[in-house]
């Protein structure tokens, strides 16, 4: 189920995802690197080196409000960090990879969350991120996701 708010509709009426062919290498080398899990939360390898396996779930909890708000949080790509052209064409063909990848891994239900900012000061920008489906720790209110000003697009996988 894929979930956008008005903003995000506006986006995607003047924009279109490049095939996943078309992806950059980059992000799809950032999927492609797979996922891990520390502690019951799942996160993409390539930012596991950011999370202690030793991880004090106290303090995750303090800062990130739960489990999924830390998750959202680490394991966030921001697409204009890695290419420089077609930000929003690329990040919807990430946002259209990612679940065709998550299942054929046979993975847990999680919350993917495209965010799209368009600017005059800075452009184009877009992050990804994920975090898994846990009861009670809903980072993203779907069912209010038009009360988010930015251009915010959630699809549950």
């Amino acid at each position: 189920m894929t979930y956008q708010n008005n903003a995000m509709k506006l986006i995607l009426a003047s924009h279109k995802a490049v095939t996943v062919s078309e992806l950059a290498l980059p992000l799809k080398n950032i999927m492609d690197g797979g996922f891990t899990f520390i502690d019951g939360m799942c996160f993409f390898k390539h930012v596991a080196g950011n999370v202690s396996k030793d991880g004090d779930m106290a303090l995750v909890k303090s800062r990130f409000g739960d489990c999924s708000g830390f998750e959202n949080s680490i394991n966030r790509i921001h697409v204009d960090f890695y290419i420089e052209k077609e930000i929003i064409p690329q990040a919807l063909a990430l946002f259209d990879y990612m679940p065709h990848l998550w299942r054929g891994l046979n993975m847990p239900p999680a919350a993917l969350v495209l965010g799209i900012n368009i600017s005059p000061e800075f452009g184009e920008q877009a992050h990804l991120s994920f975090y898994l489906s846990r009861v009670g720790e809903e980072v993203v209110d779907w069912q209010n996701i038009d009360s988010c000003q930015s251009a915010i697009m959630l699809r549950l996988v």
